[in-house]
């Protein structure tokens, strides 16, 4: 075998060490990038920060003993000057002006900016007058009722959370995942159950309603009740449009809904994607009463709740129809209770029930309180803000805002230009 050129040979051996010096450099520099960037995720998601730059004009309680530390796992802070340390930064719709904004080199890496509204996209158009047009590529996320949206915040009780996820797809949010296996009531507790409902039934139909004419859905919704009243329906009204207020303490309100069978969860918008409100969730629902559904679409109520759980009205062709069929439901029970079959579902053991897993065990240190004003029942019943923060802790905690590419290019034309013209005029 003929001998290597000694020269040859030493620059052979230069580059292999040239070689291994780089391969070991690269393995240092990527375990170097490697920890640091477990260190600052696990720094991220361990105690994310959300503060509310635009927020609403209430306080929120954030805490609640049944999840993660009490208060899901994240700070919240209504105060600006921790705006740069917050890893998520929360724009109420309607406190929200192009005017008051963050200056652009405040924002950092990593944070994201969130639209927020409860609202329906009548209301916030036309009510509030907000165009949005001049948030384009301002945010990276949308947390609203919709369930497209990027964080949900919907009117429902928050241990219930886990349910309406699974229901609308986004298994990997939830926590409990077990939820799609877990069967429901067993047969005995079912009728064992039904029984104690039917025993407090005495009433046919209530609804509570506070808004009469503010809003073009308003003014359709109260039509359409007073349709209904002409056919004979049997109907006790509550609320300032019925001169006959409702009291908003838990057991009061919670226990007079609940003699009555089925509960009109009139919106005051229609054919609003996905726009169910505390109507349906707590005064029919946690009340143990049927809802009578009208407003949102067949499509999305489907989506969103147990099957075979409501009324819609659009499945009638006259109100004398929809009247008819509530009377015979009143002389049926073994119809009646077909719309509580879905008790033995997978997941609905977290659906809420009055009596059963919510209603007046819910919150026991709301419960026992008097009275109730407007604004504590904001805070403590319609949890769309707290449902929506809790969602959104998830998401921070799990590091989705991590290396954020995504902004929103037309919020306007997301809010409004998805949905049908009747929800939008």
């Amino acid at each position: 075998m003929p001998r290597m050129n000694p020269g040859i040979k030493l620059s052979v051996v230069m580059l292999c060490i040239f070689v291994v010096a780089m391969f070991l450099q690269y393995r240092s520099a990527l375990s170097l990038t490697e920890k640091d960037a477990v260190t600052h995720h696990h720094k991220v998601t361990t105690r994310p920060k959300i503060v509310f730059w635009a927020r609403q004009h209430h306080s929120i309680d954030w805490k609640f003993d049944e999840l993660l530390n009490g208060d899901g796992g994240c700070e919240v802070s209504f105060q600006r000057r921790d705006a740069t340390a917050a890893d998520a930064l929360i724009f109420f719709a309607k406190s929200c002006s192009p005017d008051d904004l963050p200056q652009p080199h405040l924002r950092k890496a990593n944070q994201v900016y969130i639209w927020f509204s409860h609202e329906s996209p009548w209301t916030t158009g036309n009510y509030y007058g907000r165009k949005l047009t001049e948030y384009n590529d301002f945010f990276n996320w949308t947390m609203t009722y919709r369930t497209d949206s990027d964080v949900l915040a919907a009117m429902w009780p928050t241990p219930a959370m886990d349910y309406l996820l699974y229901r609308t797809g986004r298994v990997k949010d939830m926590v409990d995942t077990g939820l799609t296996t877990k069967a429901g009531l067993g047969l005995a507790q079912y009728r064992e159950q039904i029984t104690r409902l039917l025993k407090i039934k005495k009433d046919l139909v209530a609804w509570i309603a506070s808004d009469c004419h503010i809003t073009k859905g308003a003014s359709k919704r109260l039509e359409a009740v007073r349709k209904l009243e002409n056919t004979g329906l049997k109907l006790t009204k509550y609320g300032k449009c019925a001169g006959r207020p409702l009291s908003f303490n838990f057991t009061i309100l919670f226990q007079t809904l609940s003699t009555y069978k089925f509960y009109l969860a009139f919106e005051n918008s229609l054919h609003c994607t996905d726009y169910l409100t505390e109507k349906t969730i707590f005064n029919s629902f946690i009340s143990g009463t049927v809802p009578v559904i009208h407003g949102p679409r067949r499509t999305d109520v489907e989506k969103i709740l147990p099957r075979g759980s409501y009324i819609f009205v659009e499945d009638f062709q006259t109100p004398q129809y929809l009247t008819d069929y509530l009377s015979y439901l009143d002389r049926n029970d073994t119809a009646y209770i077909e719309y509580f079959k879905w008790w033995t579902d997978p997941g609905a053991q977290t659906f809420p029930r009055y009596g059963f897993n919510f209603g007046t065990q819910y919150m026991p240190r709301v419960a026992s309180l008097p009275e109730y004003t407007h604004k504590d029942v904001q805070d403590d019943w319609l949890e769309y803000e707290r449902f929506g923060l809790y969602h959104l802790c998830r998401r921070l905690r799990r590091g989705d805002h991590l290396n954020k590419t995504r902004s929103i290019p037309n919020l306007a034309n997301w809010w409004y230009g998805s949905e049908p013209p009747e929800c939008r005029n």
